[in-house]
């Protein structure tokens, strides 16, 4: 005998008064909120759900990144910092540990997962100024899949007190259905899936806690496909990481020019281009900037801020005399007899530099069309090659 339905008494919406409707929704939300702890469910006005939805940075010690991008390194979000080798990934994110742990002497922890065996220990500590009981590391090895090392990152993330937490490099984890093939086996679409797991895991996690994630990873030449811009180099990894993004940064490492404010005996001179960022939705995303690395120092700050001083008519240049006036009155408030005076002065008087760094906000330049153009051709690529190997 067939099983009568239940009747469904279908209500008329336009009955029910607007005060009924939201003491309804309430009443179901305030039973979730005390079923689920720890769930976030409400309204725009809610101060929780405001804090999800407010996206903050860590400042990296580059004024052109921060301008760029809105603020440096999205906390709650995902970003993938890509480029070649040596174009300086690692180094801009220990250098922004560095500044966040000088900067703030309690809390502030770093979580890091390295498969590339490419860090130092003194370089990081003497050089980027990290705080050893503040940095946090799991080295994945012969011994380990990623997969155990993504777990444990994932139990350190879920204590709530991480608030930088960097994989270098997402490529080089191999995952456990790989570890023990030999050479000639293949496992197809391997890496993409766990990565696919990864994110589905991590992005929550990091939402919840307002810990910035970063992915460091290598451009891969795509064997097989050919681009019209002659650039055949594309972010690898999976769909996945590529939609988890809020930020993505692309660095190459660049000539230095004689009309640079380093030279080559000084340090590297690095372009970086913003192929994707959901962080300023209001403004255009597609932007490039350029910042430079000094050789034991780290990233360039003294000349590159005395540059654009000159440009807004902060501090004013004849010859080789260069002079900051006071906005009101006109009186000399100092002065410097060459770019090199300027430099030592600043090296000696750091919270002289902290203040002219606080009256300019960085450059960078928006891409052009043909540009954008180019991104999408690379993007479109990058799916296409996905689609190939995983057949």
């Amino acid at each position: 005998m067939a099983r009568k339905k239940a009747e469904v008494i279908v209500e008329d919406k336009a009955k029910v008064t607007d005060a009924e409707r939201r003491k309804r929704i309430e009443l179901v939300m305030a039973n979730l909120r005390k079923k689920n702890d720890g769930i976030i469910v409400g309204k725009l006005t809610d101060p929780e759900v405001q804090e999800q939805l407010h996206i903050e940075f860590i400042p990296t010690p580059s004024i052109n990144f921060n301008s760029a991008t809105g603020g440096g390194i999205p906390k709650g979000n995902v970003c993938i910092i890509a480029g070649e080798a040596d174009s300086g990934k690692t180094s801009l994110i220990l250098e922004t540990i560095g500044k966040m742990h000088r900067e703030n002497p309690e809390g502030h922890f770093a979580l890091w997962l390295e498969s590339e065996a490419s860090l130092n220990l003194d370089y990081m500590v003497n050089q980027f100024g990290i705080d050893p009981e503040r940095f946090f590391f799991i080295q994945f090895d012969r011994n380990h899949s990623a997969e155990q090392c993504l777990d444990q990152a994932e139990a350190l993330l879920q204590t709530g007190v991480i608030d930088l937490f960097c994989i270098n490099t997402l490529k080089a984890l191999i995952p456990e259905s790989e570890m023990n093939k030999s050479m000639e086996q293949v496992n197809v679409g391997a890496a993409a899936r766990m990565n696919s797991r990864a994110m589905g895991k991590f992005v929550p996690l990091i939402k919840q806690y307002k810990t910035a994630m970063v992915l460091i990873q290598h451009l891969t030449t795509n064997i097989g496909g050919f681009s019209m811009y002659g650039d055949n180099l594309i972010l690898a990894g999976g769909r996945a990481i590529r939609t988890a993004s809020m930020l993505t940064v692309e660095m190459r490492k660049a000539s230095v020019l004689d009309t640079d404010p380093i030279g080559k005996e000084d340090g590297i001179k690095i372009n970086c281009k913003i192929t994707k960022n959901h962080c300023i939705p209001r403004e255009f995303p597609y932007r490039k900037f350029t910042y430079y690395a000094i050789f034991g120092e780290g990233i360039e700050q003294i000349l590159s801020t005395l540059d654009e001083l000159i440009d807004l008519g902060i501090i004013h240049k004849a010859g080789a005399w260069m002079q900051q006036l006071d906005s009101e009155t006109g009186e000399i408030v100092d002065k410097w007899n060459g770019r090199n005076a300027f430099r030592e002065d600043m090296k000696a008087n750091p919270d002289k530099l902290e203040k002219l760094k606080s009256l300019i906000h960085g450059s960078f330049e928006t891409l052009s069309e043909e540009e954008v153009v180019e991104i999408k051709e690379q993007e479109k690529l990058a799916e296409e090659a996905e689609e190939a190997t995983n057949g």
